[in-house]
């Protein structure tokens, strides 16, 4: 079954995230908000989104998952291909379960997943939003390339764990598997945003929110990616930083309402 590849995926009700067992479709009653698909970035996980999950659940219905490395999914970290291959299988398990396509939610390493995804397979998808997505090489800074070098890497990525605790997980185990997937995964992402090949998005409902003051993603990045991809609908958040599911959920809320005409 493809969710055993995928570890674990999520459902957000009740103000809690709840386990989705995909054989059990008959038994959710039908839920006429619009599915919303979060797709978390790195060091990250599927339940550790702040406020978002619950200003989204407002209108939406929301799920979430892990990708291989984090939360629950203790299988070794993918590259962004292999992510993208398994964000399709979440998303047609969830249109099988929900009898639609959910929108997806991509958020900063997410973001070149969704985008990775896109480029090869957009007819999956009915609306994209990237949220400080990294879709181009300006975004790759001195910190990214730090994790490359083979005991400097892993102290940093160990560092990076330690204090990103709300986004991964506070156990030992938590700690570890971050330290080991961030490495992985920013080695890897090096040598994939220079390898994504161009491909115009035009005709495919992505859009994009940033912040003005992201240094994670600066400004320059996003303009960069979007060219590249011929995205035409961004947004900003006046000096918004890279982190605005925490900081800024109620603006991302409003930003997926205005983009779906919802």
């Amino acid at each position: 079954m493809a969710e055993k590849n995928q570890g674990v995926t999520y459902r957000f009700i009740e103000n809690r995230w709840t386990k989705v067992d995909f054989t059990e479709v008959s038994s959710h009653p039908h839920d006429h908000r619009p599915p919303v698909l979060l797709v978390h970035g790195q060091p990250g996980c599927g339940t550790r989104w702040g406020s978002l999950p619950e200003v989204l659940n407002s209108k939406f219905n929301v799920f979430s998952y892990d990708r291989p490395g984090w939360g629950k999914n203790r299988t070794r970290a993918k590259n962004v291909n292999e992510n993208a291959a398994l964000l399709e299988d979440v998303v047609e398990n969830l249109r099988k379960f929900l009898g639609t396509t959910p929108i997806v939610v991509a958020y900063s390493y997410g973001g070149a997943i969704a985008v990775s995804s896109l480029t090869n397979n957009p007819s999956k998808y009915a609306s994209v939003l990237l949220i400080a997505p990294a879709i181009s090489t300006l975004a790759i800074n001195r910190y990214d390339r730090i994790l490359t070098y083979p005991i400097l890497g892993s102290v940093v990525s160990l560092v990076t764990s330690l204090f990103s605790t709300k986004y991964v997980g506070s156990s030992l185990l938590d700690i570890v598997q971050s330290t080991r997937s961030l490495r992985i995964e920013g080695i890897n992402l090096l040598q994939e945003l220079s390898q994504m090949p161009s491909r115009d998005l035009s005709n495919v409902k992505v859009s994009i929110l940033s912040g003005t003051a992201d240094f994670v993603t600066p400004p320059e990045s996003i303009y960069d990616g979007a060219n590249k991809y011929s995205i035409t609908s961004i947004e900003w958040i006046n000096g918004g930083s890279h982190l605005l599911p925490w900081k800024n959920s109620e603006s991302i809320l409003s930003f997926a309402l205005r983009t779906l005409s919802l």
